[in-house]
């Protein structure tokens, strides 16, 4: 009996140690740096660790969550933040998290900005910010869409903040889709208008990527761009009018 079950202590042994070996056919070109591989082995580990709760397959997952996520795996990268936002494996640190999901974001993981936006606007590991959350959504918005829940925060929070700090955000986030050469969609919705039940019905789910009719960066800053030229006209109807008085007094003069 004895010796039976040491056979089934050994046998659980053996199992146990060979489900910590990754597939063969993933791990050789992992250690070649191949990041397709490397997310495979990742994947591995990280599963093993579900399953089994044993900190070794949790600290695999990472390091190799991290190296993928370095050559560009960006599904990694927002592993990484799922990881440390839910403390699954590790201590919870939604400081840590906010940066993975920024790296996710920078990476162009389609709903990062948003999950984002949201963490920023409920102070979630960082500092509140009601123009930082709102450039992060306008961005989102012309990415991917907004979801109901992020379309509704953006309508409350361009509803506080002021003009200036509005376009400031639509300023700067409009830039930055310039600078990853994403085309903008064309104008239909005006910024804060009741184009939120169409995301309601639309973005009903956490998950949604249904873009939205219009895009809220290029509303502001067309508008930013027709304030502009009406400004110029009014600089430039104000100099003809100096310029047109500056003369009628001096024939007055010479006169």
């Amino acid at each position: 009996m004895r010796n039976l079950c040491l056979g089934i202590i050994f046998s659980g042994l053996a199992l146990g140690a060979e489900n910590t070996v990754p597939p063969i056919s993933s791990y050789p070109q992992a250690l070649k740096g191949n990041r397709s591989a490397m997310r495979q082995v990742a994947n591995y580990y990280d599963d093993q660790f579900a399953q089994s709760r044993i900190q070794q397959q949790r600290d695999e997952s990472l390091r190799w969550y991290k190296k993928a996520s370095e050559e560009g795996e960006t599904n990694c990268t927002y592993r990484l933040f799922q990881i440390y936002n839910e403390g699954d494996g590790v201590p919870q640190d939604h400081a840590e998290a906010n940066d993975w999901l920024n790296k996710a974001a920078q990476g162009g993981y389609r709903t990062a900005h948003g999950i984002l936006g949201e963490r920023i606007a409920k102070g979630i590991g960082t500092k509140a910010s009601d123009i930082d959350a709102l450039y992060e959504l306008l961005i989102q918005a012309s990415i991917s869409g907004l979801t109901g829940e992020q379309s509704n925060l953006r309508d409350k929070i361009i509803a506080r903040i002021s003009p200036a700090e509005a376009e400031r955000a639509a300023t700067e986030a409009f830039n930055y889709i310039e600078r990853r050469n994403k085309p903008v969609k064309k104008v239909i919705t005006s910024v804060g208008s009741s184009d939120s039940s169409k995301d309601k019905k639309d973005g009903s789910t956490a998950n949604s990527s249904q873009p939205e009719d219009g895009t809220d960066v290029a509303v502001i800053a067309q508008n930013n761009k027709k304030q502009s030229e009406a400004n110029k006209k009014k600089l430039d109807d104000q100099r003809r009018k100096m310029i047109t008085e500056g003369r009628e007094r001096l024939e007055i003069t010479q006169h």
